[in-house]
């Protein structure tokens, strides 16, 4: 019988690690939140790009990290599924940070149509004020599983998504009846289409990463994203 892989402060390092993807997700959580509701559109599109700037300098650093883990120890087969599981979070975070730049800037160059006379239909910015709301909470509970090592919370990741995805279509619906003079023509409508769809494939890849996470705990692929279109 072979001897058990050595596990020489992989433990260790792990939990430092988790600590830093800690910090990564209240980044990106925090990013996500103050890049949308800053009042002053030009002040939010430039902390949008310097949080695009930080995620990515610490994406690469913590791979880095994690990549060393491997190197350096032998990590059992579900130590490498959270390994790998982590990895692709980093770029999920580093995504939903260029979301949340493309976002500040789509609503800072709907500000300036506002001040020309653009009317922002308010059942639209309800819409995407929730589907904002669900795509944070989606990015506490995925924070949850990768720092804290929690299951993943299936019953209401299947809500929130399903909640994101109604609120979607709706939008889409809503901008396709609207009047130009609404919504600023063509052109105000695809800001805030870029605005939605930007919010909803931020739910999507949160969703397909607690595919990852019930994976590295289970050992089992479930496609989360995939039940919540059944329902």
């Amino acid at each position: 019988m072979s001897p058990p892989p050595v596990r020489t402060n992989l433990d260790e390092r792990m939990a430092i690690l988790r600590g830093m993807m800690d910090r990564f997700f209240q980044m990106v959580h925090e990013g996500y939140t103050s890049t949308y509701r800053e009042a002053d559109r030009d002040v939010a599109f430039q902390e949008s790009m310097e949080l695009r700037s930080d995620a990515a300098a610490q994406a690469e650093h913590l791979a880095q990290e994690l990549l060393l883990v491997l190197s350096l120890n032998q990590p059992l087969l579900s130590d490498l599924r959270i390994v790998a599981a982590s990895l692709r979070s980093l770029d999920v975070l580093e995504r939903l940070a260029r979301h949340a730049r493309d976002i500040a800037n789509a609503r800072r160059d709907w500000a300036e149509r506002a001040k020309e006379g653009a009317n922002f239909p308010i059942g639209i910015s309800e819409g995407l004020d929730s589907m904002h709301n669900d795509v944070l909470e989606l990015l506490e509970l995925a924070r949850a599983c990768f720092v804290k090592q929690e299951s993943v919370p299936v019953e209401r990741i299947l809500e929130l998504h399903s909640s994101a995805n109604k609120v979607f279509d709706e939008t889409l619906e809503a901008l396709l009846e609207e009047s130009k003079s609404k919504v600023a023509g063509r052109e105000g409508r695809m800001l805030l289409v870029t605005i939605a769809r930007r919010l909803e494939r931020s739910a999507y890849n949160l969703m397909r990463l607690f595919d990852l996470w019930n994976h590295a705990q289970t050992n089992q692929w479930i496609r989360f994203e995939s039940m919540a279109h059944e329902d």
